[in-house]
């Protein structure tokens, strides 16, 4: 687990950001020390320009290798996500990745990473990014902290996911300007929706952005072809917003029904949208996926949970790749019965 003095890289796997928002970057650098007590480190690239790291993305998986194997280097917290980390397979070698465990936190396309590690047979993290999550103006959300604080800083078992429960963030910000002090527009937050389930359920969460799932990361080594896999599997769901509507929605379910990995895995938990996602079109989605699984595979006990606070939202759930998990439909509760580290 990370402790207070950790050193904790910083690396860019997908945009090169982190030089483009210096601002926005040393506030969520700032959030992570002060909060936490843990000290951040660039990596030799992580300050390249975007388009540097566009055109060499080796560079980026050499900054991965630099901070995977530092021994004076304990985690690693994406700076931002993206679109082409899928590009950075080629170049990721498990044997080598094998030799070394820590900490790896991220979301949206870093997915790619995340996949990879659980295919490594690595525990990693699906939770804040240096420049979302972590740099909220206004100040870092303690609901984001203490996710976090549970989920890789402590040896106890994470215990109850909760709603959040209070204002999220609901409009841009400033990220070349940003104002530490001032959030940006907010509302009353939507309740977690318990669209279909009974009975108790027991699973390890797999799962990310949808966008980089479909139609990147299904085709390659690292998405799990053997259906064996998701037989103890809770799926966790989410999309950025560029694929975020109901049609899509139908498709991507048919598509895990056509795998068999509908009646292989035991809960379906989906991230409520971004905020630029229209509401009728966000119940219009789950009920997409409501369909797929009720009335067209007949799964009338599978837990399905929507509106959740992971992924493109602020503040957000750190959750942790493989983690035992149990979804109990009658008391519409979800636990994480295992601890995220030792």
């Amino acid at each position: 687990m990370l402790k207070p003095g950790a050193k904790v890289a910083s690396i860019c796997l997908s945009d090169g950001l982190a030089s483009t928002f210096p601002d926005l970057y040393s506030l969520g650098k700032k959030h992570i020390e002060e909060h936490f007590g843990l000290h951040v480190v660039p990596m030799t690239n992580t300050f390249r320009s975007a388009e540097e790291l566009y055109e060499n993305p080796r560079l980026r998986v050499d900054d991965f290798y630099e901070a995977w194997e530092r021994s004076d280097i304990d985690g690693i917290i994406s700076v931002i996500g993206g679109d082409d980390s899928i590009r950075l397979l080629r170049h990721l070698d498990s044997t080598r990745i094998r030799k070394h465990c820590k900490i790896f936190i991220g979301s949206s396309d870093t997915t790619v990473t995340h996949l990879y590690l659980h295919q490594c047979g690595i525990r990693s993290f699906y939770g804040p990014a240096v420049l979302f999550g972590f740099a909220d103006t206004g100040g870092l959300y303690s609901y984001t902290s203490d996710s976090f604080r549970k989920s890789v800083m402590s040896n106890d078992p994470i215990g109850e996911l909760k709603p959040f429960l209070g204002d999220s963030v609901a409009g841009y910000t400033s990220w070349k300007n940003p104002d530490p002090e001032k959030r940006p527009e907010t509302r009353l937050n939507p309740p977690w929706q318990w669209i279909n389930g009974t009975g108790l359920w027991t699973g390890r969460l797999f799962g990310g952005c949808i966008e980089v799932l479909s139609p990147l990361s299904m085709a390659t080594r690292i998405w799990p072809s053997n259906t064996d896999f998701w037989n103890d599997k809770i799926l966790f769901l989410e999309y950025s917003k560029e694929l975020a509507n109901p049609d899509f929605s139908l498709w991507f379910a048919r598509n895990l029904a056509a795998q068999g990995i509908l009646h292989c895995i035991k809960g379906l938990l989906l991230g409520r949208q971004h905020f630029s996602i229209s509401n009728e079109d966000g119940t219009q989605i789950l009920e997409s996926f409501r369909r797929v699984v009720v009335k067209e595979e007949h799964l009338q006990s599978l837990p399905i949970i929507g509106n959740m606070d992971f992924g493109h939202v602020q503040p957000t759930l750190t959750l942790p790749y493989g983690a035992l998990t149990e979804i109990n439909c009658s008391s519409q509760t979800i636990s994480v019965l295992e601890a995220g580290v030792r």
